[in-house]
């Protein structure tokens, strides 16, 4: 799974998830975050602290030490395997939040804050740009190595992996659209009630 942005998904269960494959090493677990989750802005000692939590919950079990510790071998167990299960359905199921802290600034501005109020949603949406270009980037990359399995979408690891990496690309194109119609929306150089498609959802 490729990652949404820090706060969209727990870091330990996505260890967790790393292991329902097989044993992993902890060395190739912080080589797969760093390579799955390009975009997650976890701490570089998350991996240290996380299995540690993991094996003393009793969802995973150190199998082989290494002479070093990125050579120690771990195992997900049964419960590990079925907390996940269970967090994925709840996860799935629930709703993220509808507003972010640049929407309660913005609605309890004042009219002087304007000018920073769209300089900031520029901001915002120059790092979307940047993030978008680096998940397109990433999943070309992916393609090209064969991770995403054969064209026809036989390879079932590979059409999920691609499926989360286009997910991946979306969701920052999605996220520069908003960004350019907040600020236009801000400047109010449009008819406020002249309807648009942005308006009708049903």
């Amino acid at each position: 799974m490729a990652a949404p942005p820090k706060g969209n998904l727990a870091a330990i269960k996505v260890i967790l998830s790393l292991l329902l494959d097989g044993p992993e090493t902890h060395a190739s677990i912080k080589k797969r975050l760093r390579r799955e989750y390009p975009h997650a802005d976890w701490s570089r000692s998350i991996v240290n602290v996380s299995l540690p939590a993991l094996v003393a919950q009793g969802l995973i079990v150190l199998i082989g030490s290494g002479e070093r510790r990125g050579d120690d071998l771990y195992e997900i167990t049964e419960d590990g395997i079925a907390e996940f299960r269970r967090w994925a359905r709840e996860a799935a199921r629930s709703v993220g939040p509808l507003r972010e802290p640049l929407q309660g600034w913005i609605e309890n501005s004042r009219p002087e804050e304007l000018p920073r109020l769209i300089a900031t949603v520029r901001e915002v949406e120059l790092e979307a740009r940047a993030k978008l270009s680096e998940a397109q980037a990433f999943l070309n990359s992916e393609r090209t190595l064969g991770r995403c399995g054969p064209p026809d979408g036989s390879d079932y690891q590979g059409r999920v992996h691609y499926a989360i990496l286009m997910d991946s690309v979306k969701y920052w194109d999605q996220r520069v659209a908003r960004c350019k119609l907040l600020r236009a929306n801000l400047r109010g150089n449009h008819d406020l009630h002249q309807r648009r498609p942005a308006d009708d959802h049903g």
